[in-house]
């Protein structure tokens, strides 16, 4: 099991976990609408974050972490806000490309406010965690956690925040001794306007 640093060479990959994790190659019908789509989350993330880390088997992605270190800058950074751009314009050209943005945007506006209610003594955020649904459980997911908190120790950045949902494996950060310390709940629509409901749930951590 080898831990890398990531890189462009592997953002369409990257991408298409994204979709495999989250169902949406069986969600978009359009080829070009999901692959726009995931590229532009992708993207997004991308820009935000500064520690990335990736573990392929076989030329395969199958596990992803990424976190913002506040106080370090990313050198590619607006890079992938252009190309975060790029990808949204494609996505505006069809219904549900619209669609997903406007949730997105709400998703997000639900962030900030947790964000803004918290007390803002954390010196990193954990961004995006996944790992492929076929490689779950194997202690892929485990080592890139570690390689992260190995990390931050050595920076001594240890307190630590993330987002997730009620549709994610939020109790496995329970499991983990992550402490629940935002909650909110909405309706959210997604394409065609379907309304569904979800949690959004802010947990903190200290790094040991």
């Amino acid at each position: 099991m080898c831990i890398e640093k990531y890189s462009f060479s592997n953002l369409f990959k990257l991408s298409n976990l994204v979709g495999i994790v989250w169902n949406l190659d069986k969600e978009i019908k359009s080829r070009i609408l999901y692959y726009a789509s995931c590229t532009a989350y992708v993207c997004h993330i991308l820009y935000k974050t500064n520690y990335r880390r990736i573990i392929k088997e076989n030329n395969q992605l199958i596990s992803f972490l990424a976190a913002n270190e506040y106080g370090r800058s990313s050198f590619f950074k607006y890079f992938y806000l252009l190309l975060c751009f790029i990808y949204i314009f494609i996505m505006i050209f069809y219904k549900d490309g619209r669609s997903i943005l406007k949730y997105q945007l709400a998703y997000n506006r639900q962030l900030d406010k947790m964000k803004d209610e918290s007390d803002n003594k954390y010196n990193a955020e954990l961004v995006l965690f996944i790992t492929h649904p076929s490689y779950q459980g194997k202690g892929y997911g485990k080592a890139l956690l570690n390689d992260f908190h190995t990390y931050m120790k050595e920076k001594n950045k240890l307190n630590i925040y993330l987002f997730t949902d009620n549709y994610c494996d939020y109790e496995m950060y329970e499991k983990a001794g992550c402490l629940k310390v935002n909650e909110r709940e909405r309706d959210f629509y997604f394409l065609a306007g379907e309304k569904f409901h979800q949690a959004l749930y802010m947990y903190a951590y200290k790094i040991n």
